[in-house]
């Protein structure tokens, strides 16, 4: 099962990123189920999923912890998706102070 793990290190500030840019899995090969965590340092990254045309979160925050994803305790987006569909996640850092370590995992499970 494959597993995208990308860290997106200073981040500026009111910049935006784009983690899962060029992944060899941000267009699916098959139809699969997948579960999204996004994990960052320090509070003021605003994170949107996307899972094909489905918006699975609109500028919510990201979890805030020291630690790196467990899971499933923080995979908090799930969705079914189908082959050729584009998993994109957008990070854009809102408290206007530059952020280290965002830390997004997605677990790809093909069906």
């Amino acid at each position: 099962m494959p597993t995208i793990r990308v860290t997106t290190t200073n981040l500026a500030a009111n910049a935006t990123a784009f983690p899962l840019s060029g992944s060899q899995y941000e267009y699916l090969p098959f139809n699969a189920r997948v579960e999204f965590a996004v994990i960052a340092s320090a509070a003021g990254i605003d994170v949107t999923v996307y899972s094909g045309s489905d918006v699975l979160q609109q500028s919510g925050p990201a979890t805030v912890k020291a630690t790196p994803p467990v899971y499933p305790d923080d995979f908090l987006l799930d969705d079914v998706a189908m082959a050729g569909e584009r998993l994109n996640v957008v990070l854009r850092e809102t408290a206007g102070a530059a952020t280290t370590d965002i830390e997004t995992v997605v677990k790809i499970t093909p069906l």
